[in-house]
């Protein structure tokens, strides 16, 4: 009958048999290939895990954590909060809050200036030195200039108040040139005097009073520039001072030696330039130190 185009019970089952295992087929199909997406997911996934755990491995095998600031800083503030919890309720909140204070002023200036580790903290300290050195240079040669200015002003205001003199005396004749010196010397050797040094200090004879007025109001705008500069590298190394002392503290409170952590950065071959900030920095301490015990034995011996 299916053959004579009449549909029979049997041929709509045959044909519901195989459209259903062509659905199978196809959905067998896509679990394949949802199957070996995953496996390849699930691959790259794994290996990205290793690769983070490898990396993060190594981060820890090299972070020294001694040297973390932000840890020295934390433990430090712990320390004072210890200190804090043993005194009255007054003086405890007190504290606590200019602890806080410092604290949050601490770590603000780290972040800002990307310093987690001492050898960045020496880093720092030894740029500032630097800045600090060459705007004392730059200030002495400016306040020099500014000297050396006003003196050619006052040899200036000489040679303005004797010339008339001076050019009288230029223009007689020589039988009456000397009695008119004799008569006038003072007068002619201080205009000779103040022409002679401001050719020295200028390096030039003419006289340019208002140039060297607008010289100097250039010149003493600078150096207020450069003072405010001076100032601000000031209240930076406050705050690296406050920083180091804790770093002394907790180094003292926990007997940790920074020679040791010299070796245990050698060995993790760290840069030799890392190495000597961190030697730079012991050095420095010793030394404020040295200078800190010898001030107090002076002020022992005047006391006795």
């Amino acid at each position: 009958l299916e053959r004579k185009g009449v549909e029979t019970e049997k041929g709509n089952i045959n044909r519901e048999i195989k459209k259903h295992n062509s659905i199978v087929r196809a959905v067998r199909e896509r679990i394949a290939e949802l199957t070996s997406w995953l496996n390849d997911f699930t691959k790259v996934l794994f290996e990205k895990y290793e690769q983070y755990k490898e990396e993060k491995k190594e981060e820890y095998e090299n972070k020294a954590e001694l040297f973390n600031l932000y840890e020295y800083i934390s433990i430090y503030y712990d320390l004072q909060g210890e200190k804090a919890r043993k005194l009255n309720p007054y003086a405890s909140n007190k504290k606590i809050s200019a602890d806080l204070n410092r604290f949050s002023k601490a770590r603000i200036y780290l972040s800002d200036n990307r310093l987690q580790t001492i050898a960045d903290l020496q880093g720092k300290i030894t740029e500032l030195q630097g800045k600090n050195k060459n705007i004392y240079q730059d200030i002495k040669t400016k306040t020099q200039r500014i000297e050396t200015l006003h003196q050619c002003l006052v040899y200036a205001d000489i040679i303005k108040a004797n010339r008339k003199v001076y050019e009288e005396w230029k223009g007689k004749s020589f039988l009456f040139k000397d009695s008119f010196y004799n008569a006038h010397q003072e007068e002619i050797d201080k205009y000779q005097r103040a022409k002679g040094r401001i050719e020295k200090l200028s390096g030039e004879s003419a006289l340019k009073a208002k140039s060297w007025k607008k010289e100097i109001e250039s010149l003493e705008s600078e150096i207020s520039k450069l003072n405010r500069q001076s100032q601000s590298i000031k209240e930076e190394y406050e705050q690296i001072n406050h920083i180091k002392y804790a770093v002394k503290t907790v180094n003292d409170d926990y007997g940790i030696d920074l020679s040791i952590e010299i070796d245990k950065a050698i060995k993790r071959g760290e840069k030799p330039s890392v190495i000597a900030q961190i030697k730079k920095y012991q050095e420095q301490q010793e030394a404020y130190e040295k200078r800190k015990d010898k001030t107090k034995d002076y002020y022992r011996k005047e006391e006795r």
